[in-house]
């Protein structure tokens, strides 16, 4: 038995942060501010704020996991595992979805990240609709794709040639607002159609580069808006667009992501206003 590698275990108290307690003490008067209003939440939603409140708690359940070095044992409180705001199950998620990528996924390569993000109200149109949002995620993979393939034949070659890329779906901001953008992990390079895939570096990508395809990305996202009228030259025309049944269903769901889209308290005496 080798020499024990833990000096000290400690639990990482979600009960201290300032979010934790902020929703410990208001949830029920918020949830009951709701239903006074005729406004309920849906059931989901408070189980997710329930189930957080549990997160990493002794007294919700927890497991005694023993050293076999030393013999010593830690109390480790159980997760709630909710994929909405829980820092803690959020963190371990990444972490666990990275190492899975580096482990068995990703090849030892350069990459390059993307960013794209949407204007703010492109943003409620997408969190709304989900066909939507697949369509203009589509067009941004696809033309950064094309950039790749494009420089891939005219200064290698390269006729055939793969693009490799991962993407990432992000809603919010760092402040917790709803912004909805992609982070877009891409091989810096292309693979050319041989019986041992080789990698050739795209390397020289330039600031004039990055507006062509950020301009054919607009173009292409703008013609999508229209045709679902979202864009309309005529203030008299009603913006349609299909809803996901699960905003259909909770009208307060989407005043809600409207205002965090907007920076504005949704709800209460407060309701308006820009947040401070």
């Amino acid at each position: 038995m080798g020499a024990c590698q833990i000096t000290e275990y400690k639990r990482h108290e979600p009960e201290k942060t300032t979010i934790y307690q902020a929703i410990q003490e208001n949830l029920d008067a918020f949830i009951a501010a709701r239903s006074f209003e005729g406004q309920d939440l849906a059931e989901y939603i408070i189980k997710e704020f329930r189930e957080y409140l549990r997160c990493g708690r002794l007294e919700h359940g927890m497991v005694i996991v023993g050293c076999g070095d030393c013999g010593d044992h830690y109390p480790v409180a159980l997760s709630c595992k909710r994929r909405g705001f829980c820092g803690s199950c959020g963190a371990k998620r990444m972490n666990e979805t990275a190492m899975h990528l580096i482990d068995h996924v990703l090849p030892h390569a350069p990459y390059r990240q993307y960013v794209v993000t949407v204007p703010p109200a492109l943003r409620y149109w997408m969190g709304i609709n989900k066909k939507l949002a697949r369509k203009v995620h589509k067009i941004a993979v696809s033309e950064i794709d094309r950039y790749y393939k494009n420089k891939a034949k005219t200064e290698f070659g390269i006729g055939a040639a793969e693009v490799g890329s991962i993407s990432f779906t992000q809603l919010s901001g760092s402040a917790l607002n709803y912004n909805y953008h992609w982070h877009l992990l891409y091989l810096d390079g292309v693979f050319s159609n041989e019986e041992s895939p080789k990698l050739t570096r795209i390397t020289d990508l330039a600031n004039e580069d990055v507006e062509g395809i950020l301009q054919k990305i607009v173009a292409r996202t703008i013609r999508i808006c229209k045709r679902n009228k979202l864009l309309c030259e005529d203030p008299e025309i009603e913006p349609q667009v299909m809803l996901d049944p699960l905003f259909e269903e909770n009208p307060v769901l989407s005043a809600a992501m409207q205002a965090s889209i907007a920076g504005r308290i949704a709800f209460g005496e407060r309701a308006g206003p820009h947040r401070l």
